[in-house]
């Protein structure tokens, strides 16, 4: 294969596959027909250029969730791929739990923080009612974000509950 029929196969799939162009346009921007375009997206899956996976269920993050719930006899579970995700759903699943609890006991650490950082800052999230504790005393870390007291504070200057 030619190096510009390389990158013509590159630059249809990157229109078609990350761009979320339709093959009309597609044919349109490069004047060509839409069969052609079909054609290109063809061979480069045929080529190697285009890789397509299907997950099987139990590869999805729903069917990974009921296999940790089943084998660790967990009433929920959410998995998440993304990392920078991962803050922004644990603050939503705890936000969902803070109405069914009175007294929360609070961990330390960078995650934490992150996760309490991820809180909406809204009126909703600072209406609940409960206490929260520090499950441990005074860590010898300096940096922000650690120290248990500090992040309890925190927490309950965004949702209502009271250290």
């Amino acid at each position: 294969m030619k190096e510009n029929e390389l990158m013509r196969l590159i630059h249809v799939s990157q229109l078609y596959y990350e761009e979320n162009m339709t093959q009309a346009e597609i044919a349109k921007e490069m004047k060509t027909s839409r069969p052609s375009v079909s054609n290109l997206l063809n061979k480069a899956r045929k080529e190697g250029i285009v890789k397509i996976e299907i997950l099987s269920y139990q590869h999805t993050n729903i069917g990974i969730s009921q296999e940790l719930c089943h084998r660790f006899n967990l009433k929920s579970c959410k998995v998440v791929t993304a990392q920078e995700k991962s803050f922004n759903c644990a603050a939503e699943i705890l936000l969902e739990f803070l109405p069914k609890t009175n007294i929360l006991g609070l961990g330390w650490g960078y995650n934490v923080n992150k996760i309490i950082d991820s809180f909406p800052q809204n009126e909703v999230t600072r209406n609940f009612r409960g206490i929260v504790c520090p499950l441990i005393g005074t860590a010898t870390v300096p940096h922000r974000g650690y120290h248990p007291n500090e992040l309890a504070t925190d927490f309950c200057h965004k949702t209502g509950f009271d250290a």
